[in-house]
């Protein structure tokens, strides 16, 4: 098995997009026509919780240390694909869900429109190309209800750095999203956990650094 590929450049760091999927091996076709123009800031990694502070006091993005996404990640395990395709109970949903054609919502596109969008009754179907051979994007959340996909709410597992600046708990935040619409989950996963939480008029958004 090939070793994992990592991000290697410098936490905070502007680059030019393009370059940076050129070095990290991307297939072309996610930048070719992409203008050089383009920049983005890498995310530093913060290596202990004095670090996350001052970066949340700074009100700038931050990944913080494993540990705090530990738990969840155990659950999951190596291969978070596999964790949703690889049992039948979690992968099938109990109703039908409506996936995005990628394309879907471009300017000048019709927002209901069938080549646009796909129906989908597994994690599997997600994974697989659409119809047209296009990727397909779920966006679903966790709800109590009978057609919920049978997922666990992996943020519950999470732990939060700093509870003298935030004062709570993961199954808090989790109870305050089910009442505010639910905690997003992405159609695809894998690495560590990541979650947001609104803390009054201050956010923190902080994802567990995947590491060796």
């Amino acid at each position: 098995m090939a070793a994992p590929r990592r991000i290697t450049q410098h936490g905070g760091g502007v680059h030019v997009l393009a370059d940076l999927f050129r070095e990290w091996q991307i297939p072309p076709e996610f930048y070719e026509g992409m203008s050089e123009r383009w920049r983005c800031r890498i995310v530093p990694a913060a290596a202990t919780e004095e670090e996350v502070r001052q970066h949340v006091l700074d009100g700038t993005p931050v990944l913080v240390p494993a540990e705090y996404g530990k738990r969840a990640c155990d659950q999951v395990g190596d291969d978070a694909l596999e964790y949703l395709t690889g049992d039948a109970d979690r992968n099938s949903f109990p109703r039908p869900k409506i996936a995005f054609v990628a394309g879907w919502g471009r300017p000048g596109s019709m927002v209901a429109d069938d080549e646009e969008l796909q129906i989908v009754h597994s994690f599997q179907d997600v994974l697989s190309a659409s119809d047209s051979g296009k990727p397909l994007n779920l966006q679903m959340f966790h709800r109590d209800d009978e057609g919920a996909p049978r997922i666990p709410k992996l943020p519950l597992a999470l732990d939060w750095p700093l509870p003298d600046i935030f004062g709570i708990k993961s199954d808090v935040v989790c109870a305050q999203s089910d009442a505010g619409g639910g905690e997003g989950a992405g159609g695809g996963g894998g690495g560590g956990g990541g979650s947001r939480v609104r803390y009054g008029h201050r956010s923190l958004s902080f994802a567990a650094q995947a590491t060796s």
